[in-house]
């Protein structure tokens, strides 16, 4: 399950969505974080 930093980093991600410039560092995060879960 996520623990509660990584939530608070897909809700910065999420809002990141928003501005186009961001797109990209918000699609690594969430790329970042998938791995991430998947690994444990």
């Amino acid at each position: 399950m996520l623990t509660p930093q990584h939530q608070q980093q897909l809700m910065l991600a999420q809002q990141n969505l928003a501005s186009p410039s961001a797109s990209d560092d918000s699609r690594r995060l969430r790329m970042l974080l998938n791995n991430r879960n998947m690994g444990v």
